[in-house]
């Protein structure tokens, strides 16, 4: 999955995994640092989980919007307005690239969950 293709919290998500990894061996020691990158990761967790449900929030109101331009769609063809046409047009075309980029994103937030909880639980 290329960058472009990942959620907004990527960067923040690898540099904290890197450190859960580095700090690992000192585990048994109950190190304060540990714990601490331990509880960065849970946070993280619970942003990229907010993050998810805001973008499906979004998601259902994109799905909403495309249908109701159909609407518009064959209300501006009866009426022959031609620019009302090409604004409907632009948007029918626009709506599903960003839909598929959110929906790539949630997928990369979710892999990145499974990343961090198999952290976690290997701990």
């Amino acid at each position: 999955m290329s960058d472009s293709d990942r959620h907004v919290f990527a960067k923040e998500v690898d540099e904290l995994v890197r450190n859960f990894e580095l700090l690992r061996p000192y585990k048994r020691d109950s190190s304060a640092k540990f714990q601490q990158a331990k509880r960065d990761l849970d946070g993280m967790v619970e942003k990229i989980r907010v993050q998810n449900d805001e973008d499906r929030e979004t998601l259902i109101r994109l799905r909403l919007r495309f249908t109701s331009l159909g609407t518009a769609m064959a209300r501006a063809r009866a009426n022959d307005d031609r620019g009302v046409l090409y604004e409907i047009n632009r948007e029918l075309h626009e709506i599903p690239i960003r839909f598929h980029g959110i929906a790539a994103e949630m997928v990369s937030m979710a892999a990145d969950i499974n990343k961090i909880s198999g952290l976690v639980i290997e701990q």
